[in-house]
């Protein structure tokens, strides 16, 4: 009776201690973009901030292609421990289980919620070589040689890829699609004219529009940006429903427990407060807005029905 008592006595105490213990070991966020794009910086910049604050190295991993579906894929199966996060984006949480693409996860039930990290709306932008200064000059140019005007995209199956799709069916145009492992890929092709368009945040593509080597034509959100006060909404330039809210955020496999979920919410709503990346999101037209678990949880929900509404009413199909 006596051990029983001790041992009924060892673990009343050790409990508190192992809950509090979190994180006692390197933290992985699994990241479904190549190295050196807007997500992998923006990841990388939590990845050290984190790190300060938790007290353990958080580490970014690299998982390329599939529109991130390997990434996602990846964190579904692992762990429901908190020592593999992911790093879910539109691309690979919305728009990819939207297509019926999400091959080996299921969006709705494989993962648990933590926070948003950044969002913005991108833009459509041009190779000045093309002389378009508007949408509609875009389209006046895609008419009149269908098929030749080439548009780049993030890769196939991402959001970019498949609103530009959407855009061409809208516009009554056909483009050639051209879609890059990221981004960040694309913009010398296209500052040399060999693709003629892209759609692209301002992080990827501000610095270049500043010296003239590109042009931006319509950002795709409800409202105009005042980094870019002069250019118009792409309701404005006559194509309305084409509004897009590029997100990324941290989620963890379903059933991590919630005090481990709290705890990272807490952390990540510190980096995003803070004075330093309020900057950073200010001087490229993005985003943080602080959400709790369950707050992301919707916000997600909503994203992910909203575009399969769209895939299903539009009949845009991507291979």
């Amino acid at each position: 009776m006596r051990n029983a008592g001790l041992a009924l006595l060892a673990c009343c105490f050790a409990s508190p201690a192992l809950s509090q213990a979190y994180p006692s070991k390197p933290i992985r966020i699994i990241l479904g973009a190549p190295a050196g794009g807007v997500a992998d910086i923006r990841a990388r910049y939590y990845a050290q901030k984190l790190t300060e604050s938790l007290g353990q190295p958080i580490v970014v991993e690299n998982k390329a292609g599939a529109s991130g579906a390997l990434a996602a894929q990846a964190v579904a199966r692992a762990a429901p421990d908190g020592y593999t996060l992911l790093w879910g984006t539109i691309n690979d949480l919305s728009l990819v289980p939207a297509m019926g693409l999400a091959s080996g996860y299921d969006a709705r039930k494989d993962f648990a919620a933590i926070s948003l990290a950044t969002a913005g709306y991108p833009a459509m932008v041009a190779w000045p070589g093309l002389g378009a200064t508007t949408v509609g000059e875009l389209v006046a140019a895609a008419r009149k040689e269908p098929g030749k005007l080439n548009f780049a995209s993030a890769g196939t199956a991402t959001h970019q890829h498949f609103v530009t799709a959407f855009f061409a069916k809208q516009a009554g145009v056909r483009f050639t699609l051209v879609p890059y492992k990221g981004s960040a890929l694309a913009y010398g092709d296209l500052m040399s004219g060999q693709v003629q368009a892209i759609l692209g945040y301002p992080t990827e593509f501000n610095q270049y529009a500043k010296l003239g080597r590109l042009k931006v034509l319509a950002i795709l959100g409800p409202r105009r940006i005042p980094l870019l006060p002069e250019v118009p909404t792409i309701s404005e330039a006559g194509y309305p429903g084409l509004e897009v809210y590029g997100w990324q955020g941290f989620f963890a496999p379903a059933s991590t427990p919630a005090e481990t979920i709290d705890r990272l919410n807490a952390a990540i709503l510190q980096v995003g407060s803070s004075a330093e990346l309020r900057k950073i999101l200010e001087d490229t037209a993005s985003d943080f807005i602080p959400m709790a678990p369950r707050e992301f949880a919707e916000f997600h929900r909503k994203d992910l029905e909203r575009w399969t509404k769209i895939v299903k009413e539009s009949g845009v199909k991507i291979e």
